[in-house]
C-alpha cells in the first residue's frame, strides 16, 4: 500500500515535471533575479506592492509575452496553459528555494574580487 502512495506521488511529480517549459523557467528566474537586483537595492523603496506580489504579477506578464511570442497553431489550446501555469508556479518554487541566494553568491565573489 505504501508502494502505491509513492508510485502514485512519482507519477503525478513527473506528469507536472513534463509539462514544464524549461526555456520560460530560464528566463523566469534569470530576469527575476536582474529585477530584484537592480529595483530592491536602491536605497529609497517607494513601492506600492510586496516584492513577492511583483513576481507573481512578473510571471504573469512573462507568460503572456511567451504566449504572443511563441505561439503557433500547435502551441494553442489547454495543454499549452497548463504547460505555462505550470511553469510560473515550478519557476517560483525553485527560485525561492534559493537559485537567488547562489547568483547573489557569485555576484559578490564577483565583485569582491574586481575591488
Amino acid at each position: 500500500m505504501g508502494n502505491e502512495i509513492l508510485g502514485q506521488i512519482y507519477g503525478g511529480f513527473s506528469e507536472m515535471i513534463s509539462y514544464v517549459n524549461w526555456l520560460f523557467v530560464a528566463t523566469f528566474i534569470v530576469s527575476t533575479w536582474l529585477i530584484n537586483t537592480f529595483t530592491f537595492k536602491i536605497k529609497n523603496k517607494t513601492f506600492i506592492l510586496p516584492k513577492s506580489y511583483l513576481i507573481i504579477i512578473w510571471g504573469i506578464v512573462l507568460s503572456l509575452l511567451f504566449y504572443f511570442l511563441f505561439k503557433d497553431d500547435t502551441t494553442l489550446g489547454r495543454a499549452y496553459f497548463k504547460s505555462l501555469f505550470f511553469s510560473i508556479i515550478f519557476s517560483m518554487v525553485v527560485y525561492k528555494l534559493g537559485i537567488d541566494k547562489f547568483f547573489n553568491y557569485i555576484e559578490n565573489k564577483i565583485f569582491k574580487n574586481n575591488n
